[in-house]
């Protein structure tokens, strides 16, 4: 998912060296077979992939949780790489922000 996460400076920063090679791989299908491993790719290809084994591959890797979030909407899971990207959901909060009610929050979280 294009993801809102909580996370602390100091796994940041003790992960640095994975997350750097996960950005370079992120387009990769290769790239990112190599990272994940060879039995989370066969689950995925076998459609057996649950987020509990993410969550736990999440886990393995980077020595800290992480936590799927299930239910939550799919306007979540927006992919922006560069400024035009940005247009459409600035134009939904836009548009939101418009028809807002008094006491109502949109929060909308893109990585």
């Amino acid at each position: 998912m294009g993801c809102a996460f909580l996370v602390r400076p100091e796994a940041l920063e003790r992960n640095r060296e994975t997350i750097n090679k996960t950005f370079l791989a992120r387009k990769s299908q290769i790239g990112m077979a190599r990272l994940l491993g060879p039995l989370f790719v066969a689950r995925f290809l076998t459609h057996r992939l649950t987020v509990a084994d993410i969550e736990r591959r999440c886990l393995s890797l980077l020595g800290c949780s992480g936590r799927g979030i299930r239910g939550c909407a799919p306007e979540l899971a927006m992919d922006i790489d560069g400024p035009e990207d940005y247009a459409m959901p600035s134009n939904t909060v836009r548009a939101c922000d418009e028809r807002r009610r008094p006491r109502q929050t949109v929060r909308l979280y893109f990585d």
